[in-house]
């Protein structure tokens, strides 16, 4: 519609019932773009065209939703719904070329590699669920939580490096043909009522080679990018005491000072006769005085 540069090399447009509802028809346009940047897409019906010519360049711009071409290798799409189906309607698109210099995720789109972020998180007393967002796939990625040190001071985790957040037991893998996805990983057990910072790295997954065989250079996120991952969190109820509580038998024991989140003056502390041989967490099962048959939320 003006001239300038050619980035769409291709087009396709489909047309059919509205699944949500049949009253109504939808359209949906597939553009094949030859270099990254944005494009606009409107639908007209036929009979404005007719009447006022082709929309040009600066028409579409301003009526069209702005959509991004970050990946040459798949159409984008348009999908314009509530049609009349008695209608003729017609859909007109345009692009540009833009290296999205001038926006944050402009590396999300150059990096050769897949970038993650954290999107969100869910945190819960001893658990943090986390989505997050891969720029491309297949991507491999890892996520851990590091605790905040309270002794002798409080003090931030260093960072992790890339060799250190790979050893992570909780990854998993992104498979959707080179295109962006979000993934979810649930990280626990984690402490109640402490403070964590949460990392993630990407890399291209790398299927596991033959045995013997050299492992292939990692292809990831930096150390700096991985820094750029942090999201801090502080998980509910009381806050985990590293060295304990202990009493004197025979004699009065207070407990004060507890610090956490989500707590009232309902809660209780629990005082067991012998240590706990490990974290205490309610397993579910009766024992011989039938309890311990259901669990709270903050005993799992």
């Amino acid at each position: 519609t003006s001239d300038g540069e050619v980035t769409i090399g291709g087009m396709s447009i489909t047309r059919g019932e509205s699944k949500e509802d049949p009253q109504f028809h939808v359209m949906t346009s597939s553009v094949q773009a030859t270099r990254l940047g944005y494009f606009f897409c409107q639908v007209f019906p036929s009979d404005s065209i007719v009447s006022s010519g082709v929309p040009d360049v600066p028409l579409l711009e301003e009526l069209a939703d702005r959509g991004k071409v970050t990946d040459l290798q798949n159409d984008v799409v348009a999908q314009f719904g509530e049609l009349d189906p008695n209608i003729s309607y017609e859909i007109w698109c345009t692009a540009r070329y833009d290296d999205f210099s001038n926006e944050t995720d402009a590396k999300l789109i150059t990096t050769p590699y897949p970038v993650v972020s954290i999107t969100s998180t869910v945190v819960g007393y001893q658990s943090a669920s986390l989505t997050v967002s891969v720029s491309k796939s297949p991507g491999h990625v890892f996520c851990d939580a590091y605790p905040w040190a309270l002794r002798p001071t409080t003090e931030r985790p260093v960072a992790p490096t890339y060799d250190r957040i790979t050893s992570s037991r909780f990854s998993t893998v992104l498979e959707l043909d080179g295109i962006s996805g979000t993934v979810v990983l649930t990280l626990e057990p984690l402490s109640a009522g402490t403070y964590y910072d949460l990392y993630c790295y990407s890399e291209f997954y790398r299927p596991p080679p033959p045995p013997g065989s050299i492992l292939p250079p990692r292809q990831g996120m930096t150390n700096q990018e991985i820094l750029e991952t942090r999201y801090g969190i502080r998980t509910m109820g009381p806050q985990f005491d590293d060295l304990g509580w202990e009493c004197v038998s025979g004699r009065n024991c207070s407990i004060d000072n507890i610090l956490g989140v989500g707590l009232s003056y309902k809660d209780s502390v629990l005082v067991r006769a012998d240590e706990c041989p490990g974290r205490c967490q309610c397993s579910g099962e009766v024992d011989p005085h039938r309890k311990g048959g259901s669990c709270s939320a903050i005993s799992r």
